[in-house]
This record gives structure tokens, C-alpha cells and sequence, in this order.
């Protein structure tokens, strides 16, 4: 059976799910659940209350610490239609480096260029060697 709540119990649920949503943009997802798992115990011991929205968020302020922080992502990569409408000369290249280069060893990119080394590395390990011979 599902267990149903008065309508502001829901809404300061929501609030507190808000919030975790919000860290978990942030730090790992086991943090947010022992983050969790603290504010619940404390309500269950009648240390605090659903309701103190404010007490919960200055909680989440000082739970949380700089080794709980996600690791920096990857670049994104553009979508296809960004690499579709570039220029002959820039054809297969994007944020990542030159694909025919990576996927080849070869490419029609001007070696002269001085982008041509920053554009020139693994995909893998941005080491000066093609993904096509990485150790990795």
C-alpha cells in the first residue's frame, strides 16, 4: 500500500528532493545519499523537522566537503551539425582533435598552421601520437 501526505508534508518533500538534486549536480551521488540518510535519521530522532527548510540547507552548506565534488568532465562534443557545416579545410576537426588523423594517422590538414599541433593529438591520451597507435 502506498503511504499518502497532507499536501505541505509533499511540498516540503519536494524541497528536500529540490536540493538534493541540486548537490547531486555537484558532488557524487553517495554524498547526496549520505547527505540524505543524515537529515533523515535526525527527523526520525526528533532532532529536527521536515520544516526547517533553512536549518536543512545551512546542514547541506557545511555537509558536504571539496572531495565529494565530481570529478571535471570531459568536453563535450559538438553536435554533427556543427562539424557538417564547417569548411573544407576544417572537415573533421572539433573540440576532440583531428578525427581522420586520430582514426588514420593521415589527414589534408596544413602542417604549417600552428594549430596543427593542438589539433594533432590522441583522443585518448592527448599524447603528440594518433588514436589509431595509443597504448591505451
Amino acid at each position: 500500500m502506498i503511504k499518502t501526505h497532507d499536501p505541505a508534508a509533499t511540498k516540503l518533500m519536494l524541497c528536500h528532493l529540490e536540493l538534493l538534486m541540486i548537490k547531486g549536480i555537484s558532488y557524487t551521488w553517495s554524498s547526496v545519499r549520505s547527505f540524505h540518510t543524515h537529515i533523515a535519521k535526525q527527523v526520525e530522532l526528533y532532532r529536527l523537522e521536515w520544516s526547517n527548510t533553512s536549518e536543512i540547507r545551512d546542514r547541506a552548506n557545511t555537509f558536504f566537503k571539496h572531495s565529494d565534488l565530481h570529478p571535471a568532465p570531459p568536453p563535450r562534443m559538438p553536435p554533427m551539425a556543427a562539424l557538417t557545416s564547417r569548411g573544407k579545410q576544417d572537415a573533421g576537426q572539433d573540440n576532440w582533435g583531428c578525427k581522420p588523423w586520430n582514426y588514420t594517422g593521415s589527414c589534408t590538414c596544413e602542417k604549417e598552421k600552428e594549430i596543427y599541433s593542438t589539433k594533432h593529438k590522441c583522443r585518448v591520451c592527448q599524447q603528440d601520437h594518433s588514436m589509431l597507435h595509443c597504448p591505451k
